[in-house]
């Protein structure tokens, strides 16, 4: 299922498994994976132990940041800055496809002017 919404003024899209109860209560919201554009992004400091598998990938117009952050649940996080802001890609756990979709993702990202 695809959800439309909005943050800062911009539109956000989420793709969630089928069935996905969008009220479910969790820290990182339901299970599947959302882009939006940020204004604020701040990188996680270098000695938070709840960073995992920091990586800096480059992409087609430009380099970014994925980790896997595990606070309250495992939500992994992408992060290239774009257009005056940053494109932020957040995919949280419970689906089992959600970590293939969001490698594809990155992997198929190309930014543009």
């Amino acid at each position: 299922m695809v959800v439309i919404g909005e943050s800062q003024g911009h539109e956000t899209f989420a793709i969630r498994p089928p069935g996905t109860d969008l009220d479910r209560e969790s820290p990182s919201g339901p299970p599947g994976i959302t882009v939006q554009w940020t204004a604020t992004y701040t990188s996680p400091a270098p000695d938070d132990e709840s960073i995992a598998s920091l990586r800096f990938p480059r992409v087609q117009g430009g380099n970014g940041e994925t980790y896997t952050r595990t606070v309250w649940d495992q939500q992994l996080v992408a992060a290239f800055p774009w257009r005056e802001g940053t494109l932020l890609i957040t995919g949280t756990g419970g689906w089992d496809l959600t970590i293939d979709v969001f490698e594809h993702l990155i992997h198929s990202l190309r930014l543009g002017p």
